[in-house]
């Protein structure tokens, strides 16, 4: 091994103490300030001071070499004998040096402060807040769903966590939000699943958690992540609920939330509402009413006075509520018939404007006479018709396979290249529906009024999973004799009508 020099060693040592940050900075200068001035002052002591008549002491020498390293001026108006002036000539070289160097890392020290709060490292000092971690397309949409629930309340407070620009994260939703109501937003920098960044959040006094990432792998951590400090914290009020895409994950993420998690299946929720609102005409309307915090909406309410009722007579003294169904023993029952009473420690589940004004009136005059029970309707087979191809097809077949009469029909017709038949179920996997694919030139009028002279009973349109975030332009055929096409983009309204 080569002989390592001193030199090389005063180099590795001083890199490592550049890298100890501005404080050990500020140690090392002040270190050689005060080897600079002892010297000095020692010198000058020994040179017999200014007149050269050695009156002055060592204390009060070495003081005036350090109004010299700190204060150039006062050379100017100094005299005495040649080697004096020389020996304070040189101490106030180097203390330029030193004052110089200590403005310059007291300035970076600064701005490397600022930085760090403009990224939003700081910790959060809230209380009953909601956590969202995550930052994408959807963020907008949550947070105007939140301000709207929140607009009975005052000082709502939400803490946005994400890898993203702090600054840039709070533009964004001060552009795309137009109204926060009582909403405060709250802006931090860091990864999901650092306990350290997750800290800042002060997850020990928030009231629930919203995990809102695409990649299914860092959720399942960050769920871990948030569990981990609720227990660290003994925080046991607060909820977390987050999503993922792959069904083969959703039970990792469930058992690592445990019970303090409420873990969705992204692509078999959607399938769900889009097989529902295809069977059903307006569906849609009331799943986005009751879902959505604008106008009436689900709620969870403990309402004493309740306690022994049926959910009928329940019913009959709501005056602007629906009770829909309990909570017993942390489970949700839904439905669960007109006789069944409320005991105590049971929540109500209500469809209602807002929660806590649940308040039960008189019991409402019924003339049972008025009523009458609808005939039941014998499911017929149906035509579907999707257009187009994404990866939670596969969802909504089955989805829709499970509420099918027998002989019914999925006609799935999508460009050439874009159907992946691995990513679609078996027959055998399907009981009530028969599977009939086409690939064709589904964005041609002549191709469409050929599908839809088969009489589907109902049309999905999916969209092409192939297409970039940023690539928002689409055209279709106005004119199939001209061959005349009309370019749209993403700020468009385009209005689809098909014909059953």
């Amino acid at each position: 091994m080569k002989r390592v020099t001193l030199w090389q060693r005063f180099r590795y040592w001083f890199d490592n103490m550049m890298s100890k940050g501005t404080v050990s900075l500020l140690l090392l200068l002040a270190v050689i300030t005060t080897i600079v001035v002892v010297i000095g002052g020692l010198l000058a002591v020994a040179l017999g001071g200014a007149d050269g008549s050695g009156a002055d002491s060592a204390g009060h020498s070495i003081w005036f070499t350090l109004m010299h390293a700190i204060n150039t001026g006062v050379l100017a108006k100094e005299e005495g004998t040649v080697p004096y002036l020389a020996v304070m000539t040189i101490v106030t070289l180097v203390g330029i040096f030193i004052t110089s160097f200590l403005i310059g890392t007291i300035s970076n020290a600064i701005k490397d402060k600022v930085t760090d709060l403009q990224r939003g490292k700081s910790r959060v000092i809230e209380g009953n807040h909601i956590v969202i971690i995550g930052f994408d397309e959807n963020i907008t949409s949550i947070i105007e769903e939140l301000a709207m629930a929140s607009s009975n309340q005052k000082d709502g407070v939400i803490v946005v966590m994400a890898e993203e620009d702090k600054v840039e994260m709070e533009d964004t939703i001060r552009d795309r939000v137009s109204d926060l109501g009582n909403l405060r937003i709250v802006c931090r920098n860091g990864r999901p699943d650092s306990l350290k960044d997750l800290k800042v959040c002060s997850l020990d006094t928030c009231k629930s958690i919203i995990v809102n990432l695409k990649d299914d792998f860092m959720t399942v951590k960050t769920i871990l992540a948030c569990e981990s400090l609720l227990e660290e914290y003994g925080n046991t009020d607060a909820y977390i609920t987050a999503t993922v895409r792959d069904r083969e994950v959703l039970q990792p993420a469930k058992i690592a939330g445990g019970d303090k998690a409420e873990i969705l299946n992204f692509h078999k929720t959607i399938s769900r509402l889009m097989v529902q609102s295809g069977r059903h005409p307006g569906m849609s309307e009331i799943l986005a009413e009751l879902l959505s915090f604008k106008g009436n909406e689900i709620y969870v309410d403990e309402i004493p006075s309740t306690v022994g009722l049926t959910i009928e007579e329940i019913n009959l003294r709501l005056p602007n509520s629906t009770a829909i169904g309990i909570v017993r023993n942390d489970e949700p029952f839904l439905n669960p018939g007109r006789d069944c009473k409320v005991e105590t420690g049971d929540q109500v589940i209500l469809i209602t404007k807002d929660d806590g004004q649940s308040v039960l009136g008189e019991l409402a005059a019924v003339d049972t006479d008025a009523f009458e029970r609808e005939p039941n309707i014998h499911e017929e087979p149906h035509t579907l018709l999707v257009l187009g191809f994404s990866d939670m097809l596969k969802q909504v077949l089955l989805e829709d396979d499970a509420y099918a009469a027998p002989g019914s029909k999925v006609i799935i017709a999508a460009e050439e290249g874009k159907i992946d038949y691995e990513a679609l179920p078996d027959q055998s996997e399907l009981s009530n529906i028969t599977l009939d694919i086409r690939e064709c030139k589904i964005f041609k009028r002549r191709v469409l009024e050929r599908l839809v002279s088969e009489k589907p009973t109902s049309i999905l349109l999916l969209s092409d999973p192939d297409l970039k975030e940023d690539d928002g332009t689409f055209s279709i055929e106005v004119n199939p004799t001209s061959r005349e096409s009309q370019k749209f983009t993403d700020s468009d309204d385009v209005i689809v009508i098909a014909r059953n």
